[in-house]
């Protein structure tokens, strides 16, 4: 992991220093150092994190003729890329590889990458300006356009302000549509990131301008099913995830590993002991000891005593959701809908501390494999109720949730029967009116009006359900989130999940190999037989944090949630109905651990809002 950024101005200003001023933001991103290159109006900024072999001793501009660029990456086809370039140094760096094969290629040079990587080069004769993100945006990349000039950076919060001649972007205030889809779990409807006029370099995405320093995007791979993939088995799913981990084991130091006793994170943190048998693989894992009925500390021995490891159990007890959270803020510097993430965040800063620069993280199982819901309304679809009603046992599993609620809804969406279509109306009128079917009426009506909360459209099948979900803004952002985390913590955090091949034969599976025999990601399953034990191997639920988030508002947090609920600290009540927010803090304070989630969030949702208002100090843009 390291730091890149670029500043390239239309008028006069110090771009060196822009660019300095933007990486001295980001010191966790470059321990080892920064170096900047500055001609005229442009310049480029690296801050360097070694967590790579060939990774270079000090920060480097990599330089070919008039050409610099600056890299973050790690390239996981580098014997093809060398033999195909006629490279016989098998050490050159990632940035020096990457510039070679931009000089071979140009632009197309991308196609050829397999890894995570984000990269700025800028040819000084043609004052050309080249940029690109992973397929999967595993490496951050923002960027801002304006009258200035053109910058971009490994993080959105430095581009808000770098400094004249542009200007603050913070002081139009926020983006209302934001705080709507923030306030009601909506995923982000576009690739901006907080303020208007910051924007990310969508993943699979390529950025190029000209002397006019007008950027224009490309995109050169998006989230799809490969037509190409003939073997569909779990077999072969295994393979593609155990290269994954392998190409991510490479680092000149040990590479810890979260494990959380799930079937994710367990299934990529064994497949690491199975590629290192001579070594045990540093794992680390939160435990609520004080509550054991409330911990996963169970599956998560089981998955140490099946593999080689050197076990650290992280207590979490008493958490307190919003402490330190103002830190938090800072360092995301955006809203996130997440309660767990200081959790996660607290985990991260405990492997930082023990000296280790790469992580292991599972994120990305379920949104990659799919839990394949999408099959239940094709089921639905060709009046298969049976089987529907056999398969909705997958969905039970899941933090309790009843099967008989969901097999009822879709009966009366897509069972044809006399009186089918007036009871389909009447199941909309009521849910339209029902206040916990819509989280919309959080929000205060006139700004709901306002923002105009979006509703995307609903897709009827697995496939596109699946495809749509991997190629939204919404994964992006949340992937973004959870490597700032990391990275705050000095660590580069690695996800085989996110794999480009992974990914492409997740997207080809039928929707029988994600959810069937009452199992969901029942392939994932299969591929890790006698990887993982099988207590986790087959664990229908998943561990949920409400509990434990729920207990500690209570315990830690009842007069900040009576700062804002109760007497509208930081002025929520612009943008939230508080009286329906007060009346799920009565029902959290009276039914405790065991309150809805719906209540829980939008009690976490209304405090995290204010203390977001109260960090930014802006104002509201509503386009």
């Amino acid at each position: 992991m390291s730091a890149i950024a670029g500043i390239f101005l239309n008028s006069e200003g110090s771009s060196h220093d822009l660019v300095l001023t933007m990486l001295r933001a980001m010191p966790y991103r470059a321990p080892d150092g920064t170096e900047v290159w500055a001609e005229g109006h442009s310049a480029l900024g690296m801050g360097l994190m070694r967590t790579l072999p060939e990774d270079p001793a000090q920060a480097t501009i990599f330089e070919g003729g008039t050409v610099r660029a600056v890299v973050d990456a790690r390239l996981d086809n580098r014997p093809q890329l060398l033999a195909a370039l006629g490279i016989t140094n098998e050490s050159l760096s990632e940035g020096a590889l990457i510039l070679a094969a931009w000089r071979r290629w140009g632009e197309d040079c991308v196609h050829h990458f397999i890894g995570d990587f984000a990269f700025i080069i800028y040819d000084a004769d043609t004052h050309r300006i080249f940029a690109a993100r992973d397929h999967m945006g595993v490496k951050p990349l923002f960027y801002r356009a304006d009258g200035a000039g053109l910058a971009l950076a490994s993080e959105a919060k430095v581009l808000a302000a770098p400094g004249a001649p542009f200007t603050d972007v913070s002081k139009a205030g926020l983006i209302e549509a934001d705080v709507a889809d923030f306030m009601t779990g909506q995923l982000p409807r576009d690739h901006r990131v907080v303020y208007d006029g910051l924007w990310r370099v969508p993943p699979g995405h390529i950025l190029s301008a000209g002397p006019d320093l007008v950027p224009t995007l490309t995109c050169y791979w998006q989230a799809a099913p490969d037509a190409t993939i003939t073997d569909k088995s779990p077999q072969a799913l295994r393979a593609l995830l155990t290269e994954a981990v392998r190409c991510r084991l490479r680092s000149p130091q040990p590479v810890a590993a979260l494990l959380s006793g799930g079937l994710d994170s367990t299934s990529i943190a064994c497949l690491a002991s199975q590629l290192q048998p001579d070594a045990p693989v540093d794992s680390f894992s939160v435990v609520f000891d004080k509550t054991p009925h409330l911990s996963e500390r169970d599956y998560i021995d089981a998955g140490i005593a099946h593999a080689h490891f050197r076990p650290r159990h992280v207590a979490m007890d008493g958490y307190a959701p919003f402490g330190d959270f103002q830190a938090l803020l800072a360092l995301e510097g955006r809203l996130f809908g997440a309660p767990g993430l200081r959790m996660t965040s607290s985990l991260f800063q405990r492997v930082g501390a023990e000296g280790f620069r790469v992580v292991f993280e599972g994120h990305g199982g379920d949104e990659v494999l799919s839990h394949g819901y999408g099959r239940f309304h094709e089921l639905a679809q060709r009046g298969q109720w049976r089987e529907l009603w056999a398969q909705t046992r997958a969905f039970s599993g899941l933090y309790g949730q009843g099967r008989l609620g969901l097999f009822i809804l879709l009966f009366i969406r897509y069972g044809r029967f006399k009186g089918s279509h007036s009871l389909r109306r009447v199941a909309g009128w009521v849910q339209k009116r029902w206040p916990k079917a819509d989280r919309d009426v959080l929000l205060k009506p006139e700004f709901r009006t306002r923002a105009a909360a979006d509703h995307r459209p609903q897709h009827q099948d697995e496939a596109s359900q699946h495809t749509a979900f991997l190629q939204s803004p919404g994964l992006a952002s949340s992937l973004e989130v959870l490597e700032a985390a990391a990275a705050g913590a000095g660590l580069e955090a690695r996800f085989p999940f996110f794999d480009k091949r992974v990914v492409e034969f997740c997207l080809s599976l039928p929707s029988e190999a994600k959810l069937d025999q009452g199992h969901v990601r029942l392939i994932l399953r299969q591929a890790m037989e006698g990887v993982l034990p099988p207590k986790v191997q087959w664990r229908r639920s998943k561990f949920d944090f409400a509990p434990h988030i729920a207990t500690g508002l209570l315990t830690h947090h009842d007069g900040l949630m009576r700062d804002v609920i109760d007497d509208n600290r930081d002025n929520v009540a612009a943008f939230v109905d508080l009286e329906r927010v007060k009346k799920s803090l009565n029902r959290l304070r009276k039914r405790g651990a065991k309150v809805s989630a719906y209540d829980l969030q939008a009690v976490w949702r209304t405090v995290a809002l204010s203390l977001w208002l109260r960090h930014s100090q802006g104002k509201t843009h509503s386009n």
